[in-house]
């Protein structure tokens, strides 16, 4: 009875490039993908094609070439869309914050039909450390923040998503911990903004804790649950 959103990686671990995918080399994968997909009743999926592209985490991120990432979206959602049954949207996700190449990754308004960013409260200078509201209006205002993406998702017609978003404890100290006034905010912009969905990332994983109901966020779990609702969570 879901509407289900996929992420799909780009390139596996075992090797392959960018400019290979732009080229065409890696269509055959993506288009057993979607006859896949269209067979098990997932052809209305939304397709998160090589999230988080503007950071230097992923295998396909496309700083040192961002005109390939881009090509390369293209091979892949003309390859799907061709697949008889097919009804597939494709959300393009850079992760907050300028990292390089993100505007230059879009692959044209014909390829995209929502512009999500992923969102973790995290805080990067010492005063940010305790001061909530201060780091919260860091996230809004910086190059490739939360204000530049609402306007780069109207400028080019599209609806927001926020496929990731959450708190964190990160091993390196730099997690801003259990922060209520983190989801309060989150739900404001969410509430006035065109954002088409949102998924808070409830998962603890090697680079640190998410979960809300690990224990570790009881203010924040309380603030969740109090403004999103039961339902949601």
């Amino acid at each position: 009875p879901y509407h289900v959103v996929y992420s799909i990686p780009l390139l596996p671990d075992s090797g392959g490039t960018l400019q290979e995918g732009a080229g065409g080399a890696y269509n055959a994968h993506f288009r057993r993908l979607a006859e896949t997909l269209v067979a098990h009743g997932e052809g209305d999926a939304v397709l998160r094609l090589g999230w988080e592209f503007n950071g230097d985490w992923m295998r396909w991120n496309a700083r040192a070439d961002p005109g390939a990432y881009a090509a390369y979206w293209r091979q892949i959602v003309q390859t799907m869309r061709a697949v008889s049954g097919a009804r597939f949207e494709f959300d393009w996700c850079p992760n907050l914050g300028h990292f390089g190449a993100t505007e230059a990754a879009y692959p044209g308004d014909a390829y995209v039909d929502y512009i999500g960013m992923d969102v973790y409260d995290t805080w990067w200078n010492e005063a940010e450390r305790t001061n909530v509201a201060r780091r919260w209006q860091n996230m809004l205002t910086m190059p490739g923040g939360l204000r530049w993406h609402r306007e780069f998702a109207r400028a080019h017609g599209k609806p927001m998503t926020f496929p990731e978003w959450g708190l964190w404890i990160r091993p390196d100290g730099h997690g801003g911990g259990d922060n209520p006034y983190f989801v309060e905010k989150m739900h404001e912009w969410i509430g006035q903004n065109e954002v088409a969905y949102h998924m808070y990332f409830d998962d603890d994983l090697f680079d640190g804790e998410h979960q809300l109901g690990n224990g570790r966020f009881p203010r924040s779990q309380a603030a969740y649950l109090r403004l999103f609702g039961e339902s949601d969570a």
